[in-house]
């Protein structure tokens, strides 16, 4: 069996290259859901042709940062899952992975903040309160 980054290199970049020159080609952008533990092929992805990553999703909740994102991958959007695992530890430390985030993200022009995952029931009020209050203080561009 091949390691799975040899599969990506061989099967499913160039793939993504094709399909991204041709988009290109008609002023269009491409972009993928990429939720899961990247770093594996992150330096494939830095090389596809894509113009965005879609649910990227964080630490704790996989391999990668935010930083670690935007630096392997600095011709990108990164367009980010908030980690549901912070849901589950209360409004509190979803204040503090928010600013986390926006602090591995500046300047924080290449970072839409989403929520692509269900929330428990109990904590979606809390959390999208404070992710909301978050960035209405610390999200606007540049951040300070």
């Amino acid at each position: 069996m091949m390691p799975r980054e040899r599969v990506e290199a061989n099967y499913v970049l160039p793939d993504y290259q094709e399909c991204a020159a041709v988009l290109h080609e008609h002023g269009k952008l491409v972009g993928t859901h990429l939720d899961g533990n990247n770093k594996l092929i992150a330096l494939l992805v830095a090389e596809s042709g894509l113009d965005y990553i879609e649910a990227f999703t964080p630490f704790p909740d996989t391999n990668m940062s935010v930083k670690e994102a935007l630096e392997v991958w600095p011709d990108k959007i990164l367009w980010i899952d908030f980690p549901s695992s912070v849901h589950l530890q209360g409004a509190e430390a979803v204040r503090a992975a928010m600013l986390e985030i926006l602090e591995q993200a500046k300047p924080g022009d290449r970072l839409i903040v989403g929520i692509t995952e269900d929330v428990p029931e109990d904590r979606w009020r809390a959390s999208f309160t404070m992710i909301s209050q978050v960035l209405s203080t610390r999200g606007r561009l540049p951040i300070m």
